[in-house]
């Protein structure tokens, strides 16, 4: 069960990042897919936390980061949207880091892709660099470093704690 909600966590943060690109480049029922993908997210920690007999006290910063982003998607600031952009970006690029390049967070990785995760946030900074800029091309760009992101997430999420077979 344990390994159904990590799946689950890393499933619902690949569903962030889709819904975050669907709604950069503007699709109908984007914001839908992006809160759906925070709430099923916070659901899924929290069943997590209720199943894990060792508590992992990094767990507290997902949950911040939550906290903050559902406060900061419904408070109005009067910010300009390229701001809100950015700082979204920021936002998704810290979370999805955190989880990815933290070391054994949730489970031990068993598989080695830490320079895949590397290239796919360096085509997604370098992205979000074109996308202010408004270059041509930076939809596309941000498409590929996203969805690239996405399927590595994924595949994380398939593929924590799960036990190498032994030859024998």
């Amino acid at each position: 069960m344990k390994q159904f909600f990590i799946t689950l966590i890393y499933t619902t943060l690949t569903m962030i990042i889709v819904g975050t690109l669907f709604r950069v480049l503007y699709f109908p029922a984007s914001r839908e897919l992006l809160w759906g993908g925070f709430w099923l997210h916070i659901a899924s920690y929290l069943g997590y936390s209720l199943l894990a007999k060792e508590k992992d006290n990094r767990m507290l910063i997902p949950l911040v980061v939550l906290v903050i982003a559902v406060l900061f998607g419904n408070v109005d600031l009067d910010l300009s949207p390229s701001i809100i952009g950015g700082l979204s970006f920021a936002l998704v690029l810290f979370y999805v880091g955190f989880h990815l390049l933290t070391p054994n967070y949730l489970a031990p990785v068993n598989f080695k892709i830490k320079p895949a995760y590397i290239v796919a946030f360096v085509l997604f900074a370098i992205s979000v660099v074109f996308k202010i800029m408004q270059l041509n091309r930076a939809d596309i760009l941000l498409l590929i470093s996203l969805g690239g992101l996405s399927i590595l997430t994924f595949a994380t999420g398939l593929l924590k704690g799960v036990k190498p077979k032994t030859e024998a």
